[in-house]
């Protein structure tokens, strides 16, 4: 067999064997008897099966990728739209000459902003319901352009469908949809999100809105979307084309694994290595304890 003596090895060589040495050294309480090596292998194994079990469960509290999800998860826009949504709207028009600084640029571009909200909530059929209004001042009840909002899918996946909208008869905050008298749903765009390369989710299709257009729905993160609508009127014809973008965002509330599940399996690959090769987990586990010195024999006079 090959000799592993340290004069074999250069001066990097030396430092690692005699680093490994003392690791064993200190592993085996400094003397490799029979019991003791039996007690460090008894630790090394008890240590793997933690971590065996430690790892997948902390994987699945944190939602990491796992090997058996090969086959990337199928965008669900019915999840991912659920919720309470903030939403700002421009509405970008040219005008026919420089207008204020407060209502626009020196371009003569005017910028409509509007605030409004979206609540929705899936329902046992896979769709969405939920309202849409806008508010005037700062009380939550005081609202224009109340909305009764249903998505419906197409497909199992969740990622095609039509959103619809209503207008609300009813107080949307005390009435329940089921109250209101008729609801005359209308789509208001028709949807199928595409994966891009970059991993973005994004639908485009007609608008069906007071103002006809095209749409463009770029999903940003979980929690915030991109929505541009581009109109179809003519110049020519005095339309104005104004161009509508929506901004939305909401809040996400993580779990307490989501939050702190990754500090705490640090601190636990931090700990139970230490319980388990240190003295403590050795005297911890029945082994034996590293001899004391004897006392001193006090002279008699």
């Amino acid at each position: 067999p090959r000799s592993l003596a340290p004069r074999s090895h250069g001066p990097e060589g030396q430092l690692l064997l005699a680093s490994l040495r003392g690791g064993l050294k200190k592993l085996l309480c400094g003397d490799p008897c029979p019991a003791c090596t039996k007690m460090a292998v008894s630790r090394v194994i008890v240590f793997t099966a933690v971590m065996a079990v430690m790892l997948p469960t902390a994987a699945i509290f944190l939602n990491l990728p796992s090997a058996a999800a090969a086959a990337p998860k199928l965008f669900n826009f019915t999840e991912y739209l659920g919720g309470q949504w903030v939403v700002e709207i421009r509405s970008v028009t040219p005008g026919p000459k420089p207008v204020a600084a407060d209502d626009g640029d020196e371009l003569g571009v005017n910028t409509e902003v509007t605030l409004g909200n979206y609540i929705l909530h899936k329902k046992p059929g896979g769709y969405l319901e939920g309202v849409y209004y806008e508010n005037i001042t700062n009380s939550p009840t005081d609202i224009k352009n109340a909305l009764r909002v249903r998505v419906d899918c197409n497909d199992g996946t969740g990622s095609a469908g039509v959103f619809k909208t209503a207008r609300a008869e009813t107080d949307i905050f005390e009435e329940p949809i089921e109250d209101e008298p008729e609801l005359h749903y209308k789509t208001l765009f028709e949807f199928d999100f595409q994966t891009h390369k970059n991993g973005m989710q994004i639908a485009t299709g007609e608008w069906h809105g007071k103002r006809k257009g095209n749409f463009q729905f770029a999903v940003a993160s979980p929690s915030s979307f991109l929505l541009s609508v581009y109109p179809k009127g003519t110049p020519d014809k005095g339309e104005p084309l104004t161009i509508q973008t929506m901004t939305g965002h909401k809040e996400v509330v993580k779990s307490f694994w989501e939050t702190y599940g990754f500090q705490l399996l640090m601190i636990a690959m931090i700990l139970i290595p230490r319980l388990f090769l240190s003295g403590g987990g050795r005297r911890a586990m029945g082994g034996p304890k590293p001899a004391q010195a004897p006392a001193a024999v006090k002279k008699k006079d």
